[in-house]
């Protein structure tokens, strides 16, 4: 049997992985976050990885709230110190939360496990506005927590403002753009409809699907100036919003049912413009 030392590294590496597969631009970004953070922000984006996929691996929405609760559920044990259920995510959690400093982004994780609830609900999306604020509380509030582990609670309420709401609006451009294709294609059939599905829907009307990326680019170029303000030790957690403008781009390029390729090249590129970002304290 492994010892707590062998588990912890096991269950991080879990984390890693996941992390990676789901949220490939939020793991680009952490890795300029100092060593000491690193599991931290692995967990945390490997628990966002476990929520988010809740709608996609679910036959009705009744079971989807069962999982919701199991990981309300899990997420009590997390900080209440003590033992947790065993499951690689919450076992990571409760190590890389045990220090009692990172009270403050359970109710953000709570607000991640809300915030998948209204896909259960079989909704569509009403406008952009509205997708960004339901963006807003799936992923916006795990950057916020991101942010909350890497600098501590006291971030002034307009930075918490621009890192959210630029984390919605990143969230949404991945789902439009090659990531969301591909997620749609695991998910093909499944009788809830996921978040890149609904945009998909929604962006079927052209004139929607341009107003959509047209009104996602204006909020991306009205926040990122909210970023230079912001402390570098923050930068981890909202860096991969450089990438929108390459996101949209590859969705327009969806919409026009041109082939895209991913190639080294793309994938150096994205490494250069988060690196910039972090550098230069802006996205």
């Amino acid at each position: 049997m492994a010892g707590p030392e062998e588990r912890y590294t096991d269950n991080i590496a879990y984390c890693r992985d996941e992390a990676a597969r789901a949220s490939p631009d939020l793991v680009l970004s952490a890795q300029f976050a100092p060593a000491a953070d690193r599991d931290r922000l692995m967990a945390l984006y490997a628990f966002a990885a476990e929520i988010h996929r809740i709608p996609a691996t679910v036959s009705e929405p009744p079971l989807g709230a069962i999982r919701q609760q199991w990981w309300r559920e899990a997420l009590a044990e997390v900080f209440a110190g003590g033992a947790v259920r065993v499951h690689p995510v919450a076992e990571a959690l409760a190590v890389a939360l045990s220090d009692g400093r990172h009270c403050g982004v359970r109710a953000l994780m709570e607000e991640a496990i809300d915030g998948i609830g209204w896909f259960l609900d079989g909704e569509a999306y009403a406008s952009p506005e509205d997708a960004a604020a339901k963006a807003s509380a799936s992923h916006g509030s795990i950057a916020l927590a991101a942010a909350v582990l890497l600098a501590g609670e006291d971030i002034p309420a307009k930075d918490q403002l621009v890192i959210r709401h630029l984390e919605a609006v990143a969230a949404i451009a991945r789902q439009m753009g090659p990531q969301g294709a591909g997620d749609r294609s695991r998910n093909e059939g499944g009788p809830i409809a996921t978040m890149s599905e609904r945009l998909a829907s929604y962006c079927e009307d052209e004139r929607q699907g341009d107003a959509m990326r047209a009104w996602l680019t204006d909020e991306y170029c009205g926040n990122r100036k909210g970023t230079k303000r912001l402390p570098p030790s923050l930068m981890p957690a909202i860096a991969h919003a450089a990438l929108i403008p390459s996101h949209l781009k590859a969705a327009e390029k969806l919409h026009r049912d041109r082939m895209l390729t991913v190639s080294r090249f793309a994938d150096f590129g994205r490494k250069v413009r988060v690196t910039r970002a972090i550098l230069t304290g802006t996205v």
